[in-house]
C-alpha cells in the first residue's frame, strides 16, 4: 500500500470575514492512498494551523501495520488536534480505495443491508462574507438561494457581539419566511454570563438552533454552566475528538442536536460509534458533506447535513476537489458511484503544496 500526503495552503478568491475573523487562506492536509490492486482512494481534512502532516508521519504510520491496529491505537483522542485529524485523513483515504476497488459507493459497504435515501436533508451556513462587500447583501442572498433550494434551515455565523448578531439574525429571518428554521454559529465567542443574558432573547426569536455559545474548552461543562437557562435548541460537539465526551454530551438529554465530525474524531469508525451510542438528539454532523452524507446511512434517528450556499467560496475547495456536494432538492444527494463521489485534482494539490507531496510505503495491502 502506498500514500501519499501533502499540505496545502489554498488563497481565497476573495478574503471573508465571519464575525471580526478574517480568513483570507485555508489550509488542509491531503492524503492519497494507493492499494496493491491499483484502486486509489483520497481524502483532505483542515488543518486549523495544527501540523497534521507532521503527526501523520510520526504517529500514525507507526500504527499503520493495519486499519484495526490504528482504530484501536486512536480511540480516544479528546481535545481536537492534530493526531486526530491525521488519522482521519488516512483512513477516509483507505475507506475511499477500498470501496472504488469493490466498484461500490461507500455508504453500501458501512450499511449493505440499509437502504440509503437518495438525497439527505440539508441546512446551509452562511455569513462567510467578502470584506469589500456589503455583508448583509451577501448574507441575504445566500439565505435566500438556501430556501429556494428547499434547505432545512440557514445557519448565521455569529461574532462577538449579539446586539449586532440579533438584527442579523431578523434580517435573514425575512428574508427565508416561516418554512425554514433560522439559527446561529456563535463559534465559542461568548463569556458563560452573556451566553446565560442572551439566550433566552434568543429562544424568543424561535431560533431553530444555537451552537456553541460558550468557550468550546468548556466542553461538557456547557451544559452545566446553562442550567436553567431558558434557551433555543443547543448544539454542540463540532470540535470534540472524544466519543466518550459526545457519548456524555448525548446522555444529558440537554443537547438537541449533536455535531460529530469525522475529520475531528479521526475517520468513520470512532464517527460509527458516536453514532450506535447516539439516542435522542437529532444528528448534525460538522460540515464536510462529501463525507458524512455516506457515513449517516446506517443512523436510525433524524440526520441532517451541513453545506454552504453555491458560489459561497469560504474555504477554496473548488480549487482542488470535483465532486463536491451541493444543496439540491432539499438536501444533499447520496451518490452510488464507487467511493466518496468526490476526487483531488493531484495535479493542483502539488502546484499548492507549500513543499512536495511525500509519499509513504508500508506492507499492508
Amino acid at each position: 500500500m502506498e500514500l501519499t500526503c501533502a499540505t496545502v495552503d489554498v488563497p481565497l478568491e476573495r478574503p471573508v470575514r465571519a464575525g471580526r475573523l478574517v480568513i483570507d487562506a485555508r489550509q488542509y492536509c491531503c492524503v492519497r492512498a494507493r492499494l496493491a490492486d491499483g484502486a486509489e482512494g483520497a481524502a483532505f481534512v483542515l488543518t486549523r494551523g495544527l501540523d497534521v502532516a507532521a503527526s501523520l508521519a510520526t504517529v500514525v504510520l507507526p500504527r499503520l501495520s493495519h486499519v484495526d491496529g490504528l482504530r484501536v491505537g486512536l480511540r480516544n483522542l479528546g481535545w481536537d488536534g492534530a493526531i486526530s485529524r491525521a488519522a482521519a485523513a488516512v483512513t477516509l483515504a483507505l475507506l475511499d480505495a477500498g470501496a472504488r476497488s469493490a466498484g461500490e459507493p461507500v455508504w453500501r459497504l458501512l450499511a449493505p443491508d440499509v437502504p440509503v435515501p437518495a438525497v439527505v436533508p440539508a441546512g446551509v451556513a452562511i455569513g462567510y462574507a467578502p470584506v469589500e462587500n456589503d455583508a448583509s447583501a451577501t448574507e441575504t442572498g445566500e439565505a435566500a438561494l438556501a430556501a429556494e433550494g428547499g434547505a432545512a434551515w440557514v445557519k448565521l455565523m455569529g461574532g462577538p457581539d449579539p446586539e449586532v448578531d440579533l438584527a442579523r439574525l431578523r434580517r435573514v429571518r425575512a428574508v427565508v419566511g416561516e418554512g425554514v428554521g433560522v439559527a446561529l454559529d456563535v463559534n465559542g465567542a461568548w463569556p458563560v454570563p452573556l451566553a446565560r443574558q442572551w439566550l433566552p432573547r434568543l429562544a424568543d426569536e424561535g431560533l431553530a438552533f444555537v451552537e456553541e455559545p460558550v468557550p468550546y474548552e468548556l466542553g461538557l461543562d456547557t451544559v452545566r454552566a446553562l442550567a436553567g437557562v431558558r434557551r433555543p435548541p443547543l448544539a454542540l460537539g463540532e470540535v470534540c475528538a472524544s466519543v466518550i465526551e459526545l457519548e456524555a454530551l448525548a446522555a444529558t438529554g440537554l443537547v438537541e442536536h449533536l455535531r460529530p465530525d469525522a475529520t475531528v474524531l479521526g475517520g468513520p469508525e470512532p464517527f460509527a460509534r458516536v453514532l450506535a451510542a447516539t439516542a435522542g438528539p437529532g444528528l448534525v454532523p460538522h460540515f464536510w458533506p462529501e463525507v458524512h452524507r455516506h457515513l449517516v446511512a446506517g443512523f436510525p434517528g433524524a440526520a441532517v447535513l451541513e453545506c454552504v450556499a453555491p458560489g459561497a467560496g469560504g474555504f477554496g475547495l473548488e480549487r482542488f476537489v470535483d465532486g463536491l456536494a451541493r444543496l439540491t432538492g432539499g438536501g444533499v444527494t447520496v451518490p452510488d458511484e464507487p467511493g466518496f463521489g468526490y476526487r483531488l485534482d493531484w495535479t493542483v494539490v502539488e502546484t499548492l503544496a507549500a513543499t512536495p507531496p511525500t509519499t509513504y510505503r508500508t506492507g499492508d495491502p
